[in-house]
C-alpha cells in the first residue's frame, strides 16, 4: 500500500483503476442526468404544446360565447325599440278606462229602458220553443207511421 501510480493500494485497486472506476461512474451519472434532462425537456415541450392548444380552444369558445352574447344584446335592443314607452301605454290605458266607464253607463241606461220588454221577449221565446217542439214531435210520429205502413 504505497499509493504510487500503478502500485496496488489494497484488494487489487490501484490509483489508475480507482481513477478509471470514479471516471466511469461520473460518466454514467452524466449520461443518466442527460437522459433525464432530455426526457424532462420532451415532457415540458409536450406540456407547453398541450397548454397552447388548450388556450387556443378556450379562446375559440370564448369568441363563440361573445358572438352569441352580442346577438342576444342586439335582439334585446331590437325588441326594446319595438315596445311602447310606459308613458304612452299609461295614456292609452287611461283612455280605454274612460271608454269602458262610458259604455257601462250607457248600458245601464239601456237595461233600465228595456227591462219591461225583456219579459215579453222571454215569453215569446218560450212560445216559439213549444211550437218547434210540437212540430218536431208531429213529424217524428208521421215518419214512424209511414215506416210501419211501408213494411
Amino acid at each position: 500500500m504505497t499509493g504510487e501510480r500503478g502500485e496496488e493500494i489494497g484488494n487489487g485497486w490501484t490509483v489508475n483503476t480507482l481513477r478509471r472506476y470514479i471516471t466511469d461512474r461520473m460518466d454514467e451519472r452524466d449520461r443518466r442526468y442527460g437522459e433525464r434532462f432530455e426526457a424532462q425537456e420532451r415532457a415540458v415541450s409536450a406540456a407547453l404544446a398541450s397548454a397552447k392548444e388548450a388556450v387556443s380552444k378556450a379562446e375559440i369558445a370564448t369568441e363563440r360565447r361573445l358572438e352569441t352574447l352580442n346577438e342576444l344584446r342586439q335582439m334585446n335592443t331590437d325588441m326594446a325599440a319595438s315596445l311602447m314607452p310606459k308613458v304612452e301605454a299609461e295614456i292609452r290605458l287611461s283612455a280605454l278606462g274612460k271608454e269602458i266607464d262610458s259604455l257601462r253607463s250607457s248600458r245601464d241606461v239601456g237595461v233600465g229602458r228595456f227591462a219591461g220588454k225583456e219579459r215579453v221577449t222571454t215569453d215569446n221565446r218560450w212560445l216559439y220553443g213549444a211550437v218547434v217542439s210540437a212540430i218536431s214531435i208531429t213529424l217524428s210520429v208521421a215518419v214512424l207511421v209511414v215506416l210501419v205502413v211501408n213494411r
